[in-house]
Formats: structure tokens, sequence, C-alpha cells
């Protein structure tokens, strides 16, 4: 026998690995994943072992619907748009005191004296330090770090 219901996805008893990703999502999240599981259904439906499975082993897929590069994304709060807005935060800073400042950088590791004898800050080298730093972090990272500032 055959039984066919058709229920909201929020309402769906997952178990497992497709329990444990499917609480991470918020009821409208769930909304939208069965708006876009609804667009790829099988022929003869989905079954209650292929809606949990796809949660637990295709929930990378399922972060990209919902705007994430991925699960550990989706994990983090962190979407593409996110990683943009951080990009360019960082693309508009453009004081050496400042760069030194975010990035924790040693003041008197840029400081050097001139051919007056007067002491100067070395801004090419901060900047060089400066995204050195920056491009030394994952996207996850330089999220976080954007919104210390936001």
């Amino acid at each position: 026998m055959t039984i066919i219901l058709e229920i909201p996805l929020r309402n769906f008893q997952f178990w497992s690995g497709g329990k444990d990703r499917a609480e991470k999502c918020t009821d409208e999240q769930l909304d939208e994943i069965e708006s876009m599981m609804k667009d790829i259904v099988p022929e003869n439906g989905w079954t209650e072992a292929e809606v949990n499975d796809f949660f637990w082993f295709e929930f990378d897929t399922i972060a990209n619907w919902l705007g994430y590069k991925g699960e550990e994304y989706f994990d983090a709060g962190v979407t593409e748009s996110d990683v943009q807005d951080a990009e360019d935060w960082f693309n508009c800073i453009l004081n050496a005191n400042e760069m030194i400042d975010i990035a924790n950088l040693d003041r008197n590791d840029y400081i050097y004296r001139d051919e007056d004898e007067e002491y100067v800050l070395d801004e090419d080298l901060v900047y060089d330090d400066f995204s050195d730093w920056w491009s030394n972090m994952n996207d996850i990272e330089k999220v976080k770090e954007y919104r210390k500032y936001e």
C-alpha cells in the first residue's frame, strides 16, 4: 500500500543527520527550502527517506539556495552578501593608522627615520602587511572582523 501525505517541511519528522541539519533552519528557511524542493520533485514525489537524506547529505545545496556558500557558512551565519560587504569594507580602508589598529599591527615596525632624521610612517609597508593579514583569513573570519566595525 502506498500512502501519500502532503505536509509542510516544517512539520516533517527528520531523523539522524537530516534532523541535525533541519534543526538549524528557521521555519521561514524551511518554507523557502520546501519551495525549492518542489521545483526538483522526483517523478513519484519525495519519499520520507529522500527528504531526510537530502537534508543529511545535500545540505550544501540547501545552504546555497538560502544564500550561503555551504554548510560551514550557514552555520556561521555568513551569506554571500556578507562576504561581499566585508570585502567592500576592507577596500575602503585607506588610512595607514586605521589599518594598524584594525589588524593589531605593531606601529613601531613601520616607523623609520628619513633623510632629515624625522620619524616617518612607512605607509606602503603598512598597506602590504594589512593586505597580507586580510588575505590570510577565510571568508568567515573576514566577515567576523568586518562585523566588529559595522
